[in-house]
């Protein structure tokens, strides 16, 4: 009997190599397809966005992020509002009835327009600063949710003018910080 020489490795020159290729093609699809765990308990991040001074009052813009891998719902939200000084000792209070049309989807954000009246004397002082002026800014507040759970937020950071648009102040955040809370 004459032996043939093949470059071929005897697992590839049997008859089952085609079944283990394709064993191992469908187990690699089906690990890629498992589920990951759902984020669900994380609370959304508010912030100031900007400021814009009007006439009849001023428009407060707050971003609202959910992290979480489930839409969100705000339909409620109590905060304060701070400016310059490190407490929130000479704070403005503000409530916020989104009603149903402030969904927040999955690992997103909205833009929540608030028109208030801001007191004459921190208005006031707004509008006093110049091209390279800076205030310090601190949010606290409740978003509650619709399963009775309230999540607390808390943030700070800087406000400044916009250059070349008047009476309008953008908000930077330097800061958050808040409780994580699992659900029961």
């Amino acid at each position: 009997m004459q032996k043939t020489l093949s470059l071929l490795p005897a697992f590839l020159r049997s008859t089952r190599w085609p079944q283990a290729l394709l064993l191992v093609v469908l187990l690699s699809l089906l690990s890629a397809c498992g589920g990951r765990k759902l984020i669900r308990d994380l609370p959304p991040v508010v912030r100031l966005s900007q400021i814009e001074l009007q006439a009849d009052g001023s428009a407060l813009q707050i971003r609202l992020e959910n992290p979480n891998d489930i839409p969100f719902q705000a339909e409620h939200m109590q905060f304060a509002l701070a400016f310059d000084g490190g407490g929130l000792e000479n704070e403005v209070t503000f409530d916020f009835d989104g009603g149903a049309d402030v969904d927040i989807v999955p690992q997103s954000a909205e833009e929540v327009v608030l028109n208030v009246r801001l007191p004459a004397e921190l208005r006031s002082a707004i509008e006093a600063m110049d091209a390279k002026a800076s205030m310090n800014w601190a949010i606290r507040g409740v978003v509650p949710q619709l399963d009775a759970r309230e999540w607390p937020f808390r943030a700070r950071g800087v406000l400044y003018p916009v250059p070349g648009v008047a009476m309008v102040y953008r908000a930077s955040a330097t800061g958050s910080a808040y409780p994580i809370q699992r659900s029961r």
